[in-house]
């Protein structure tokens, strides 16, 4: 659901075990949002991925 992402602990203490930086997401729920864009590519609101990342 995207909650880990809202604890800097978490993201820290994830960047610190695996040793590289962690980018946390603007978004939040990104499976909502991948979903939303799928939805809209097949609906024709976007004419591709493409599209709709730059939307």
């Amino acid at each position: 659901d995207g909650g880990l992402v809202a604890n800097a602990f978490v993201c820290q203490f994830l960047a610190d075990m695996l040793g590289k930086p962690v980018e946390v997401p603007k978004v939040a729920e990104t499976t909502a949002w991948g979903a939303a864009v799928l939805a809209g590519v097949s609906a024709g609101v976007f004419n591709g991925l493409q599209d709709a990342g730059k939307r």
